[in-house]
């Protein structure tokens, strides 16, 4: 996956985590409007003109994290299946697998950018909402 459009380079999906809590804590970690989310996807990714994330993590152009709020509906995402099912294929930390076509259910309503730091708790001036 990259990223391409909204930047003056191409991002590299590197790695992505997750944020979850329970339904009396609820996991994301970052709000809309002072509210939390059942979970939280990042997937990071690393400026191209850097040799590997590593590297690009200490720049101030390095990394581009795609974020997206995950809730609990009436109907299953046949997405996130795309997400769990290539989990089988991790067999120990640190080990790699694809995840085909996963940014093909990704809908993005309103996006917030901005230069923040990756442990940054909500989008801070001078993020931008768009």
């Amino acid at each position: 996956m990259r990223i391409v459009s909204g930047f003056d380079n191409t991002f590299l999906a590197a790695q992505l985590h997750f944020h979850w809590g329970t339904k009396e804590d609820p996991g994301s970690e970052h709000t809309i409007d002072s509210v939390h989310f059942p979970a939280e996807i990042h997937v990071v990714h690393y400026n191209s003109k850097y040799p590997n994330i590593s590297e690009a993590a200490s720049k101030l152009d390095g990394l581009a994290v795609l974020g997206a709020f995950i809730g609990i509906g009436l109907h299953e995402n046949e997405n996130y299946e795309k997400i769990l099912s290539s989990l089988r294929d991790v067999s120990r930390e640190e080990s790699d697998t694809e995840i085909p076509g996963l940014t093909s259910g990704i809908c993005c309503r309103t996006a917030w950018i901005g230069s923040t730091g990756t442990t940054a708790p909500s989008p801070h001036p001078p993020a931008s909402r768009r």
